[in-house]
């Protein structure tokens, strides 16, 4: 029974939520849906000025999958997603890109001898491989890929979230995908190694996805404008 009234619930849990803090920027409630990659490559900065700015805004963040952030925004349990590519916009939904993530394969100590070589694809499918789960956009993102080369993405293990394939990387249960921006913090050549793939794995998008009709409060629109104005810095940061 819970499983079909559940959404009901959050529903009014949500409701409660808005009455108590409200929506503006003194002492209003932001709800933000986001995946991990979007966490970590530009959400976490950018909430860090936010809440500099803003120290009344009450933030309450749902960190998930790509098709999860969505549903939760048609469900109204969410003000704003910030997700990553690929995926298919809902109607009724605004999608803004706000960055590109490069993604890099990378493996533990136990295939530490396939660093510093070419490496194909073809040659990757002959280890094991670890990815998140086949509903996630990930999955098809490399999936597409690999068809693109002739192959079949078949992963031996699935992660129920993206910071979980790192960890596996370094227990050397096989060869995984992460954003460059999980690597920043590794020392590279101790614990993970990124391998040198003769094909070029395409960048990826971190959108943003708000409500094209229902008004956005203020909350949500002045994290809007942040991060805008923190992937500009960024850009000029790249290209400096």
């Amino acid at each position: 029974m819970y499983r079909h009234v559940s959404i009901a619930f959050d529903q009014l849990q949500a409701g409660e939520e808005e009455i108590r803090f409200g929506k503006g920027l003194e002492g209003g409630i932001l709800r933000i849906a986001a995946t991990e990659v979007a966490l970590r490559t530009i959400l976490l900065p950018v909430l860090k000025e936010y809440r500099a700015l803003y120290p009344g805004v009450h933030i309450k963040l749902m960190n998930g999958s790509t098709p999860t952030a969505i549903a939760n925004l048609q469900s109204r349990l969410a003000d704003l997603a910030v997700v990553t590519t690929p995926f298919h916009t809902p109607g009724q939904i605004r999608k803004t890109v706000i960055c590109s993530v490069q993604e890099a394969a990378v493996c533990g100590s136990g295939f530490a001898d396939l660093a510093g070589k070419a490496i194909t694809m073809a040659q990757l499918t002959q280890y094991p491989m670890i990815s998140l789960s086949e509903q996630s956009g990930t999955f098809r993102f490399y999936s597409q890929l690999f068809e693109e080369h002739g192959l079949v993405f078949q992963p031996d293990i699935e992660a129920a979230t993206a910071d979980q394939i790192l960890p596996m990387v370094k227990a050397n249960l096989g060869i995984g995908f992460v954003s460059e921006a999980f690597l920043q913090e590794e020392v590279l050549g101790h614990s993970v190694w990124k391998l040198n793939l003769t094909e070029r794995i395409p960048p990826r998008n971190v959108c943003l996805l708000m409500p094209a009709q229902c008004p956005s409060g203020s909350a949500a629109r002045a994290l809007e404008w942040e991060l805008h104005r923190v992937a500009a810095e960024m850009d000029k940061y790249r290209d400096g």
